[in-house]
């Protein structure tokens, strides 16, 4: 299972890199409308790709004892929801391009919907992979699909495609990605999509679907409300915004959550592994993020400089705000792929359907107020979402509140000494005005986190200790 973890990380690593570079550059060589535009159409877009996989991806891992029925029954659902979101997605694009008063969204969707379409071509060999644990496999075809998506958003942009160029290249990535599902999957039995099954799995499947379809709502709804309560430009900005909590994102909670539902489901029917497991996940989450958000938050001003240039500046405000709420939503990330494999998907599904309702009506409210005070009140929800979970974990999961908060405050107290350098400047009256100034900060803020890990006696400094004497086991072998 470490294993998985690691190729994960490493995938996740190697992948930030190649975002960032596609960041810095596209965000100097297309205009914030441009960007705000594919924001717009990349929401509506990622709401239909939870649609087109209606939890089967998920099922499929879950479950332990599928028959070809099942299998069979389950990609029928895939290729019938796909193509149904196809040819919506055809048929309505101009109605939402003339919706959002923006000509140029037509023909970005219309491209997305080709790529909607021929998704399930890789659905069965890259659910499988991914109950095989074959991180290592999936990562290398993330990263070749990165590339080229770099690639061909890069080139077309320098060509004054605009915000198509995004689009383009997301489809060449999709395309990429199924080749290599393909061909690395080609030792798995094929299976075809007939209605026979359908019976039999629809209802997990669907409870599952809609539960992910609500949580995607919830990640992607901001721009589909702010590009029409407010503009483009305000999506853009929010956006960059974001993306700057996305890198930490893709190095650090989404190389978790990719190994998360196969791993839960191995440990599936073993209480006290499965909360062990969950307890272990936050303990490393938060001592890892909760340093890292607090820097992003800070030396907002000068990452969103550095990453995006000075026409990006009326994202600064935003940052702050955002790491407090992603930092609040952490102690609750992973719980629906927790409550899932303990059979609790109706629960989560309630529980989506509640954040997402609540999250759109204060974004409708507030933004007349304007874009600062919709980004306040995402803490808010986050905040409010964090009890209940906290509750239901304690009363479904067995994972009660006291020693939640034990394992936070550990992670806490080593991110209060992993800011103390910040103090320290800040009592000499010291500002920092350069990335390499930051650069060399955060080295410091390092070597105070290993002191607070080992000093606070963390459980993240167990399995540094573990790794070390691992990796000094092997030198004096080879020697």
């Amino acid at each position: 299972m470490k294993k998985a973890f690691f190729w994960s990380f490493l995938s996740s690593y190697l992948g930030i890199i190649i975002q960032f570079i596609s960041v810095v550059v596209l965000a100097r060589i297309l205009t914030p409308v441009e960007i705000g535009t594919y924001a717009i159409a990349g929401a509506i877009f990622s709401i239909g790709q939870m649609f087109r996989d209606m939890g089967v991806s998920t099922y499929l891992i879950r479950e332990s004892n599928l028959t070809r029925k099942q299998i069979e029954g389950a990609l029928f659902i895939v290729w019938a929801t796909c193509t149904t979101l196809a040819t919506i997605f055809l048929c309505l694009s101009g109605y939402l391009a003339d919706f959002y008063q923006t000509p140029s969204l037509q023909l970005i969707l219309n491209i997305l919907a080709v790529n909607i379409l021929i998704i399930p071509l890789g659905t069965f060999a890259q659910s499988q992979l991914r109950k095989n644990l074959e991180f290592k496999k999936l990562g290398a075809i993330e990263l070749v699909s990165q590339i080229a998506h770099l690639i061909v958003a890069i080139t077309l942009a320098m060509n004054d495609f605009g915000s198509l160029s995004l689009a383009v290249a997301s489809f060449f990535a999709t395309v990429t990605t199924l080749v290599l599902i393909n061909i690395y999957g080609s030792n798995i039995h094929k299976y075809k999509p007939r209605f026979a099954g359908v019976k039999e799995v629809l209802p997990s499947i669907s409870t599952i679907g809609f539960s992910n379809i609500l949580l995607s709502l919830n990640n992607q709804s901001h721009p589909v409300v702010i590009g029409k309560t407010i503009s483009e430009g305000a999506v853009a900005m929010l956006d960059k915004g974001l993306s700057v909590i996305s890198l930490l994102n893709q190095v650090l909670f989404n190389a978790i959550q990719n190994v998360l539902t196969p791993y839960f489901a191995a440990l599936k029917g073993d209480s006290d592994q499965l909360e062990k497991a969950y307890m272990t996940i936050l303990s490393y989450t938060t001592v890892f993020a909760w340093p890292l958000l607090f820097y992003i938050g800070y030396y907002a001003d000068i990452i969103v400089d550095f990453l995006y240039g000075s026409q990006w500046s009326s994202a600064i405000p935003l940052i702050p705000i955002l790491c407090i709420s992603t930092a609040f939503s952490l102690i609750g990330r992973y719980f629906n792929n927790f409550a899932i494999n303990l059979g609790l998907e109706k629960m989560v599904l309630q529980l989506n359907l509640a954040v997402v309702i609540i999250k759109v009506t204060l974004m409708i409210y507030f933004s007349s107020y304007g874009l600062l005070a919709i980004v306040q009140s995402f803490v808010t929800i986050s905040i409010c979402r964090v009890f209940v979970v906290s509750f239901l974990l304690n009363r479904y999961g067995g994972i009660g509140i006291p020693k939640t908060i034990k394992t936070l405050v550990k992670s806490l107290i080593v991110t209060l000494l992993s800011i103390l350098p910040v103090l320290i400047l800040y009592y000499i009256d010291l500002t920092l005005t350069s990335i390499f100034q930051l650069i060399g900060l955060a080295l410091v803020a390092i070597v105070f986190w290993l002191i607070g890990l080992f000093l606070f006696r963390h459980q993240l400094a167990n399995e540094i200790i573990t790794l070390s004497t691992k990796l000094k086991g092997k030198v004096l072998n080879s020697e």
